[in-house]
């Protein structure tokens, strides 16, 4: 599976998003361009053009805000989950590109 979302010139690709090998799992796989990927912490949160990072959400759950690329989820029921990954600036407002995913755990 190969989904790209281009917005103002950064363009966020999901590139997989599948049943991982360990039961009960999947991971993802992200490109990001056109923008530096930051721990916005590093930063003290303050929004800056250029910069962001990632915020992954399985189902309603609690966001995951983070620099990392690929990111692994374990502990799935068997059945759809949905996964939504974000761009977020240093200050966690979405940027614009995001895309919602679904992965099916056998």
């Amino acid at each position: 599976m190969c989904l790209v979302i281009i917005f103002a010139g950064v363009t966020l690709g999901v590139f997989t998003v599948q049943a991982a090998a360990a039961p009960l799992a999947c991971f993802t796989n992200v490109d990001v361009q056109g923008i530096q990927i930051i721990d916005p912490a590093e930063v003290s949160e303050i929004a800056a053009p250029g910069q962001g990072h990632l915020h992954y959400q399985v189902d309603n759950g609690p966001t995951i805000s983070t620099t990392a690329k690929k990111l692994s989820f374990h502990g799935l029921t068997k059945g759809s989950h949905t996964i939504r990954v974000v761009l977020a600036g240093n200050d966690h407002k979405p940027l614009g590109p995001h895309e919602t995913l679904t992965v099916d755990i056998p």
